[in-house]
């Protein structure tokens, strides 16, 4: 019986080089930004309750 092909794993290793490129690429003044892109909208409406 075959444990490992590539066929099956291709999902697993994009994913896997994606996480690695996306890490390289943004920096931690990026991180805050998008958490705070993402925070603004949910902040206010939390608010308004």
């Amino acid at each position: 019986m075959k444990w490992f092909s590539f066929e099956r794993a291709m999902p697993v290793l994009f994913i896997i080089g994606y996480v690695i490129f996306y890490a390289y690429q943004v920096t931690l003044e990026d991180i805050g930004r998008m958490f705070d892109a993402f925070w603004g909208p949910v902040r206010a409406l939390i608010d308004r309750f």
